[in-house]
This record gives structure tokens, C-alpha cells and sequence, in this order.
């Protein structure tokens, strides 16, 4: 018997290497992402990885964030007209330049964290707290400060 061995040309390939293509500036943006999940083993780590692709139950918790942080700034104007004093310094200066810079600031704030949490939304922090988890928490903490919010403006009016 003879036995023949076939050979490949070294590469036949004429494509352009995709990895030399840097990511889009916006590209954080995007909805057609491919990275669902985790591919390789060696991507997997303690602290957690990044994927393209963001969890849709990320949507609602962040969307209702931005939402009741503008409704924290309107309850905290009205509490302040009716003699409340802003705690945080920071706030409490942005409200003494300018209403606008207040709500400016304040909202800027919170949709720079929100962001930030959303793209970190599969790492662990200490390898104990999933950070997907502090979305759901700072949702209930924004809840729960509204709600102290509320029941302070009926005591003041």
C-alpha cells in the first residue's frame, strides 16, 4: 500500500487581519454585539470580564435610576423651599451657583455611575458581590430615599 500525503500551501489567505482594526469610538452602543457570555476558560477570572452584549434585565433597573434621580432632584427643590438643608456639599454648592448646574450635576452623576456599573455588570467585587447586584440595589436605594423624601416634604408642608 501507498499512502499519500497531501500538502496545504503555508496560507491561502488573503484577508486583512481583523485584530489590526481598533473598536469603534461609540461602539459601547451598540445592540448587534456577539459576546453574550464568556468563550474561552482562560477569559474567566475571579474578578469578572467584559462582554459586548449587556443583559436587557440591566435595562429597566438603570432606566428607573436616571428616572427617580430626577424626581430626587424635584423633591429636593421643594424641600429646600420649605426649609430643608442639602447634606451632600457637593450638591449643596451646585445649588448655591445655579438650579441648572444643580441638575446638571446631579444627573451627570448618576449616568456616568449607571454606565460604569452596566459595563462591569459581570465582575465581582471582593469575589463575593456580583456588580449586577448593586444595579438592583442602588434602584431599591433610590426607592427607599424617595420614599424618606416624601414622607419628610408631608411633614414640612
Amino acid at each position: 500500500m501507498t499512502s499519500t500525503t497531501i500538502v496545504s500551501p503555508v496560507s491561502e489567505r488573503q484577508e486583512l487581519d481583523r485584530r489590526q482594526n481598533r473598536a469603534p469610538l461609540l461602539g459601547v452602543f451598540r445592540t448587534n454585539g456577539r459576546r453574550k457570555t464568556v468563550r474561552r476558560t482562560i477569559e474567566t477570572s475571579a474578578i469578572g470580564h467584559y462582554l459586548d452584549h449587556y443583559d436587557a434585565r440591566l435595562f429597566i433597573p438603570s432606566v428607573i435610576i436616571l428616572v427617580l434621580c430626577m424626581v430626587d432632584a424635584h423633591i429636593t427643590l421643594n424641600l429646600l423651599a420649605l426649609g430643608a438643608t442639602e447634606l451632600n456639599a457637593l450638591m449643596k454648592f451646585a445649588i448655591e451657583k445655579n438650579v441648572m448646574l444643580f441638575l446638571v450635576t446631579k444627573y451627570a452623576m448618576t449616568a456616568t455611575s449607571v454606565v460604569f456599573l452596566v459595563i462591569h455588570h459581570q465582575f465581582r467585587i471582593f469575589n463575593v458581590v456580583q456588580v449586577r447586584h448593586i444595579i438592583y440595589g442602588y434602584a431599591w436605594v433610590y426607592v427607599i430615599l424617595l420614599a424618606y423624601e416624601v414622607t419628610l416634604w408631608t411633614y414640612l408642608a
